[in-house]
């Protein structure tokens, strides 16, 4: 199991992961879309593109997701 701590607005949402066949990028947009957070938000408060949370969602970041 796998816990990820995601920060946005002043607010902390912990996202357990482990026990099913999704990859990290899948259950990222899950998440995602369960917390009703749009990827430019997500965006924004990272620094980065919103091409890039799309490029994390799809797992072809595999590589950076893992450091």
């Amino acid at each position: 199991m796998q816990l990820f701590l995601l920060q946005l607005c002043n607010m902390q949402y912990i996202i357990i992961i482990g026990g099913d066949k999704m990859n990290v990028g899948e259950r990222m947009k899950l998440r995602r879309k369960e917390l009703n957070i749009s990827a430019d938000k997500i965006a924004n408060e990272l620094g980065v593109s919103r091409s890039t949370i799309f490029r994390y969602e799809k797992a072809i970041s595999k590589n950076y997701l893992q450091r």
